[in-house]
């Protein structure tokens, strides 16, 4: 009862319109039982119920369509707050099939709410996760659970055929552990490489620990990436320019096709979002500034990398020139203890073939701690002459 008063109340029209049905009804009933208790009321009256009752009608027929009218802009106001004045056929059909659904799974969802609520949950689940994906969409991202990374990849690897280049930090346990998805990447990668000659790259940034305690697992990852494909690069984190070391950008992201996508794996929420490059967003022309960065950072790259590496340059012959700049100091510290082995002096070893990969990995970790080592400072002391009697 009180939900009826509260249903009517609620809206007075409504009300309005329930009591002119009720006269009516009233009026319609009274004339029956006048005419059934043999008292016919005269025709001037009989004429006067009779317009009673169609104008009743009639006001409740106009009070009708009004609700209607009015509840079909409350129900699509939403659309003007979106912006949207006009709504296409294609998008309407989609409303409504979206609505339908919608419907059948509330059903569902009360139906089985007590022989089976788990049900209820997943699906509730499954609808916010599409619905933040949605949202995300909405403004140029793609925003997915850790478990959809591959899925996410797959598509993205499929679209974006031309350029690949992604930056990893301390994550050698991933790539030489046969239990996470690692393969399934590689896979991936081997395949758009082999299918459509994908440029790829990738620069590790490793500790000199990993370098040194983990080898074996260093050279192995470095082989397998070769295999797929990929021109590899490693720079060593201790070794890394300060302003690098305290960007507030991960070093664990990739470029698709240079600078229409970036893809990053977010640790704080488990999540792997892509920002895609629209009219709106500036956020991806920061990771490619970081990878610029990251390059004259790195000591050990194979062949493919140097060859690979200038399509993501924005402006390549200007940057060539920066990175033999930033390099020029590191190489005059490394003079007697190594050669600079790339012809344009950015890299200190290069594998030009991948069985010299094992060599060149054990000859950095030693170039490292020569170079990290802190040199004798010479000394000039004047001779003394001591008369001997």
């Amino acid at each position: 009862m009180s939900g009826l008063k509260e249903r009517f109340f609620s809206e007075p029209l409504k009300l309005f319109d329930a009591v002119v049905l009720i006269v009516m009804a009233g009026l319609g009933l009274g004339m029956e039982i006048s005419n059934v208790l043999g008292r016919h009321p005269s025709p001037e009256t009989t004429v006067h119920l009779t317009l009673a009752v169609l104008a009743l009608m009639g006001l409740h027929f106009c009070i009708e369509r009004f609700s209607v009218m009015s509840r079909m802009e409350r129900r699509t106001a939403f659309l003007d707050l979106a912006g949207i004045k006009s709504i296409p056929k294609a998008i309407q059909s989609e409303i409504e099939e979206l609505m339908k659904f919608r419907h059948a799974l509330r059903k569902l969802e009360s139906q089985t709410y007590k022989s089976n609520e788990e049900f209820g949950d997943i699906a509730v689940g499954i609808l916010k996760e599409h619905t933040r994906q949605l949202r995300g969409l909405s403004e140029g991202r793609l925003n997915v659970p850790r478990d959809w990374k591959i899925l996410s990849y797959q598509k993205l690897m499929n679209h974006y055929r031309e350029r690949f280049d992604a930056v990893s930090e301390d994550d050698l346990n991933y790539w030489a552990s046969p239990a996470t998805d690692a393969a399934e990447y590689l896979e991936i990668a081997e395949s758009s490489y082999r299918q459509y000659n994908t440029q790829m790259t990738r620069i590790f940034v490793l500790n000199l620990s990993d370098l040194k305690l983990k080898t074996a697992d260093v050279i192995r990852v470095l082989r397998r990436q070769e295999q797929a494909g990929i021109g590899w690069a490693v720079a060593i984190r201790e070794e890394l320019p300060y302003e690098v070391k305290h960007k507030e950008i991960p070093l664990d992201f990739v470029l698709h096709n240079g600078n229409k996508a970036v893809s990053l794996s977010r640790k704080r929420d488990r999540r792997y979002e892509t920002i895609f490059a629209t009219d709106n967003s500036e956020g991806h022309h920061l990771y490619q500034q970081m990878y610029k960065d990251l390059i004259p950072a790195c000591w050990l790259v194979n062949q493919r990398f140097i060859d690979n590496y200038k399509g993501v340059l924005s402006h390549a012959s200007r940057d060539e020139n920066d990175f033999k700049k930033i390099t020029l100091q590191r190489n005059k510290k490394l003079e007697g203890l190594a050669e600079i082995e790339s012809k344009d002096g950015v890299f200190i070893l290069v594998v030009t073939k991948p069985e010299e990969t094992a060599g060149k990995v054990k000859k950095l970790v030693r170039l490292a701690d020569d170079y990290r080592r802190p040199k004798p400072r010479k000394v000039n002391h004047k001779a003394v002459l001591r008369k001997v009697s």
